[in-house]
């Protein structure tokens, strides 16, 4: 598992920076700790954002309020203080949805607004112990954290170019990542088309978490 200062050393390695910093807090003294220092939360929240991370990902249910803003929703909620993004929003109770389901809903500020009257939230938090952090994780959040340490380190038009360059390549990095981290869930069922849902072909989960077909029988075909 990388430590924090892995992450950093390795940030500087995509820099061409030969200085390895010992500590980030306490700051060590170089130069370099004290920018690592400065850019690693930054960094590792905006990755932490860019994709429902297994490793960050929580639920909890949603606390309604008082007072609802909208006259388009039906219910509002007080977003978790912790949330970094929202991912899913599901009813409570209702054992036909899978993981990946949810209703509508909207944010505005700190509210989530949707027209279930009691809702789980599934949602990014915050994760600040990187032996959490999967592998993925690490290479993507090493390259943000290098796009951020380009400018002060490396300066002027060079400094510039590397870190859009850097930022690139962090965002491809979290969408590979993206697909590995995917593959630590697995489902039973197969997917259904909407279309042949629609059509009767099968009826939608049920609390196994199956797909059962309505027409088994051989030769049923869609038109």
């Amino acid at each position: 598992m990388a430590s924090t200062v892995d992450i950093c050393n390795l940030a500087l390695s995509h820099l061409g920076n030969k200085a390895q910093v010992v500590s980030i807090s306490p700051v060590d003294g170089s130069v370099e700790a004290d920018y690592c220092a400065r850019f690693f939360s930054i960094a590792r929240d905006e990755v932490l954002e860019m994709n429902d991370w297994t490793f960050a990902r929580t639920r909890t249910i949603l606390s309604p309020l008082s007072t609802n803003p909208s006259n388009v929703w039906a219910y509002a909620y007080m977003r978790p203080a912790d949330c970094i993004t929202p991912r899913r929003m599901q009813p409570t109770g209702d054992s036909t949805l899978h993981e990946d389901d949810s209703v509508d809903f909207d944010q505005e500020g700190d509210v989530l607004l949707t027209n279930v009257a009691s809702a789980i939230l599934i949602y990014t938090r915050p994760v600040e112990d990187p032996t959490r952090f999967s592998p993925g994780f690490v290479t993507a959040l090493s390259y943000k954290l290098a796009a951020y340490l380009a400018g002060p380190i490396l300066r002027g038009e060079s400094g510039g170019a590397a870190a859009s360059s850097l930022h690139n390549i962090a965002a491809k990095k979290a969408k590979e990542a993206t697909s590995y981290d995917a593959n630590r869930s697995w489902r039973s069922d197969e997917f259904v088309p909407s279309m042949v849902a629609a059509r009767g072909g099968t009826v939608p989960g049920n609390a196994t978490g199956s797909n059962p077909v309505i027409y088994p029988q051989s030769g049923y075909a869609i038109s």
